[in-house]
This record gives structure tokens, C-alpha cells and sequence, in this order.
């Protein structure tokens, strides 16, 4: 699957869970986006010096780490962040189907067995 097919499928139609109850699917989705935030973070303080990261903890301090302007400074600092944000979501998207395939893997090894 191409990276743009990978942003362009909905996680629980690449997992297959469709038929799960909202609360699944819902945790499946928050536990996932919460995964692609810690990873874009990561990435955000790798590019950041120093002192930018000061600044930006005095602004998430301030207004708190939703507040539009934490994301104005990160926009105007990692100009590339959708592109990063887009990378993350491809490789957390890659890595769970990875898990899908070795847990079917397993479950068809233990039903020949």
C-alpha cells in the first residue's frame, strides 16, 4: 500500500473493524492519535533549538497546549510540520498492520498446530 493509500483509509476500515462497537473503534482511534502526536512532538523538538523549545514551553504554560498560538509558533518554526504529521500518520498507520499480519501469523500457526 502506497503512503498516499495509507492516508486516504480510514484506520478501523484498514483494520478491519467496521463491524466493532463505537467504543472500540473509538479507543482504537484515540490511542492511535495519541501515538501519531507523541511522534510528531518528538520530531518538532528534534528541529527546535533550545531556546525555542523554552519559548514554546512558556507559550504552552501561558495558553495552555492547545491554544492556537502553541500552533501559530510550531507553524512559523517547522514550516514542513504538515508533512511531518503526515509521515508519522503513514509509519503509526504501517506499524499496526505489520502487528495485524504477525497476530494473524501466529493465529493461523496455532490453529494448524
Amino acid at each position: 500500500m502506497t503512503d498516499q493509500e495509507l492516508l486516504d483509509t480510514n484506520i478501523i476500515t484498514l483494520l478491519d473493524m467496521e463491524h466493532a462497537s463505537d467504543d472500540q473503534k473509538s479507543s482504537i482511534i484515540s490511542a492511535l492519535a495519541t501515538l501519531v502526536q507523541k511522534q510528531v512532538t518528538l520530531r518538532i523538538l528534534e528541529v527546535l533549538s533550545k531556546e525555542e523549545i523554552a519559548e514554546l514551553e512558556k507559550i504552552i504554560v501561558e495558553f495552555g497546549d492547545n491554544a492556537p498560538e502553541v500552533l501559530e509558533f510550531i507553524r512559523t518554526r517547522v514550516p514542513n510540520i504538515d508533512k511531518i504529521a503526515e509521515e508519522e500518520l503513514v509509519s503509526v498507520k504501517r506499524q499496526v498492520m505489520e502487528k495485524m499480519r504477525e497476530v494473524g501469523a501466529q493465529e493461523r500457526q496455532q490453529t494448524e498446530d
